[in-house]
């Protein structure tokens, strides 16, 4: 069973769907029919001085900081890149060109890097579109004279930034010709050095040598990989992982120290040698020793620059860009979410409230204490217990938060925890209390999956995987009793929704049998499902269901999309079909995998299937937006669009 396929696999179009449909966006000065990004910041790994601009890339974003304003500004797909997920980042002053190399192999090189308004990109996909290559990813970028060299998962590529044109690549030149992943590349006056899965190979930099032929590259130092390394002239250090740090001269390697880390980049800056690691930041004094950098806002740094004026730029994976540029350290990045992972969006007491469950591919609760994040005023909170963030509000410590709803006669947010129960936020006091089996005696188990408020303020919520026990209690506002609900065949419950009615509707995991069951107070209930007396569905895999603002409930199966029209009288209606959506005289994603609904203030539905994003009119008649995949992904951006109606 896998979890993941039974809530929308797309962080950015779910962001995109629920995002549209408020009013949250009075606050904000977005102009009508744009997009903005919202990724997270926080978590940096590399940075480039670029003059009076110091750019930095995250897990999944990319911003600068203005020196001369002392301000920071997001770079995205929006202002033109063509990709997230950055690998490495370097600066080439001769073109003013920044190189940013993407895992995925896609290269963009963004012109007039320094500021001074004319920057264009340029892309590069001859890696990414390269169908012989199987692994096409990029772990770090090394600028010499007028070349990039990109260290890849099949040899190093050599991009001419002149001509903006791949010059050569060395793709097999391991011991008798093998190909090599090649984590880290650093040049000397003579020669080019690659740390990689077998240890530091190098070849001479000299035009009469050929380096594509594999018999002109030596092994300094095997057999163990080796994934970062960096020089001082013609002195090579490198670091192995979980061993020690070595300087390389002469033939012969020396340890350095740091023994037992991780090494995560070696730098040479203004002719000083900066080495990230796990233990810290550290620098080789002239006396050959390392010594830290120690503050406490440098947490966990990745990569480490001195600019101009001898001030410090560090690249931190908990504190984002980090810097004494000003006097003392201090961290600073754009407001943005804590995590990119997240499974829903809510929209409650005027924020828009994001939370980040998630599963492995067997659908069991993974440790992520990510919390939730809300958005409100244009900037982001974030909410968990993992005590990184300074602005961050601490909550108890619960993992896989996969659902939220608010209930405003009670003032209360509920969210729903895959393994720790419930999480309640009351809004009055702004306090936080976990519900759970060992303080609530109905709660069949830990596992909630799904939670909901109907008009008259009661809490529904869904246990998964509860056995012969009930899967699904109610609890009236401001009341401590909960009512149980027990259905045959109904032990995985993954989503709830209400119609018009009210009458509840429970999506169950595809991978567990499926389908849908819709039921009310009165006792009354109906299953849907591919039978052709209940709703004769394309498919018993159901990943999504939306009620829209016509009291049509849409869903997304496997295999297609059906709408259930004027659906608060689906338990009562005789035999039925669910309505087929036509679309230019066919049938709108026949047999397509529909991942995930929603709709916005003007009734409009926003569709995601594995090719793209889909923007239709209110009955499915015209076709508003069609963002198609690029590549492998839907949507390379978390994005929010500014309500049209």
């Amino acid at each position: 069973m896998s979890y993941k396929q039974f809530f929308p696999v797309f962080f950015s179009l779910l962001i995109s769907f629920l995002l549209a449909t408020n009013s949250l966006f009075a606050q904000n000065d977005i102009p009508v029919g744009t997009w903005r990004t919202h990724l997270t910041y926080f978590d940096a790994h590399s940075l480039t001085l670029a003059n009076n601009r110091v750019y930095c890339a995250s897990q999944n974003a990319l911003f600068y900081f203005d020196k001369d304003s002392q301000e920071t500004s997001v770079l995205s797909t929006i202002e033109g890149l063509s990709d997230t997920k950055i690998a490495s980042l370097a600066y080439h002053e001769t073109t003013k060109t920044l190189v940013i190399a993407y895992k995925n192999g896609n290269i963009d090189l963004l012109n007039d890097a320094q500021g001074k308004g004319n920057e264009q990109v340029t892309n590069i996909r001859s890696i990414l579109n390269a169908n012989q290559l199987t692994d096409k990813t990029i772990y770090h970028v090394n600028l010499d004279g007028d070349f990039a060299y990109l260290s890849t998962d099949f040899g190093v590529v050599v991009l001419d930034l002149n001509t903006q044109r791949i010059k050569e690549t060395y793709s097999n030149i391991g011991t008798n010709g093998v190909q090599l992943k090649v984590y880290a590349s650093t040049t000397t006056s003579q020669n080019i050095v690659l740390a990689t899965e077998i240890g530091l190979r190098s070849a001479s930099l000299s035009n009469a040598i050929n380096r594509l032929d594999f018999n002109n590259w030596t092994t300094l130092v095997s057999p163990s990989a080796i994934k970062t390394v960096g020089n001082l002239g013609e002195v090579i250090y490198f670091g192995t992982d979980q061993e020690q740090f070595y300087s390389y001269s002469n033939g012969q390697k020396q340890p350095l120290g740091l023994q037992e880390t991780d090494f995560y980049s070696i730098t040479n800056s203004n002719g000083k040698l900066l080495v990230a690691s796990e233990l810290g930041l550290f620098e080789l004094n002239s006396a050959g020793n390392l010594e830290i950098i120690f503050d406490e806002k440098i947490r966990k740094p990745q990569q480490a620059f001195y600019d101009s004026n001898n001030k410090l730029w560090i690249a931190d994976s908990e504190g984002g860009l980090t810097t004494n540029s000003q006097g003392s350290f201090e961290n600073t990045y754009p407001s943005g979410t804590f995590s990119s992972t997240a499974v829903d969006v809510n929209f409650f007491d005027n924020q828009t409230v994001v939370v980040s469950g998630q599963y492995d591919e067997n659908g069991n609760s993974i440790e992520n204490l990510s919390g939730f994040y809300a958005f409100e005023n244009g900037n982001w909170t974030n909410y968990n217990s993992k005590n990184i963030l300074a602005d961050a509000i601490d909550i108890p410590n619960v993992k896989n938060l996969v659902s939220s709803t608010f209930n405003p006669i009670e003032n209360k947010a509920y969210f729903a925890s895959f393994g720790d129960g419930l999480l309640v936020w009351d809004k009055t006091n702004d306090t936080f209390e976990v519900l759970n089996k060992s303080n609530q005696s109905s709660f069949p188990n830990n596992q909630v999956s799904a939670v909901v408020t109907d008009f008259s303020g009661n809490l529904w919520v869904a246990f998964y995987d509860v056995g012969i026990l009930s899967s699904i209690l109610k609890k009236a506002p401001n009341q401590d009793n909960w009512e149980s609900f027990r259905f045959p065949n109904a032990q995985f419950p993954v989503q709830l929704i209400l119609d018009d009615a009210q009458n509840l509707w429970i999506r169950f995991d595809p991978n567990q049998g499926g389908k849908i069951l819709t039921f009310n107070d009165n006792g009354d209930r109906r299953t849907l499902s591919t039978s052709p007396l209940n709703g004769e569905l394309p498919s018993n895999e159901i990943l999504t269901m939306v009620n829209d603002k016509s009291g049509n409930i849409w869903v997304g199966t496997a295999e297609g999309l059906r709408v259930f029209t004027n659906a608060a009288n689906t338990i009562n209606r005789g035999q039925f079909a669910a309505s087929r959506v036509t679309f230019d005289g066919r049938t709108l994603f026949r047999d397509d995998k529909i991942t995930a609904i929603d709709v916005d203030g003007g009734n409009n539905k926003w569709i995601a299937t594995e090719e793209g994003l889909f923007q239709f009119d209110d009955n499915a008649d015209y076709l508003l937006e069609n963002l198609k995949a690029k590549g492998s992904t839907v949507v390379v951006t978390l994005k929010e669009r500014q309500n049209l109606n």
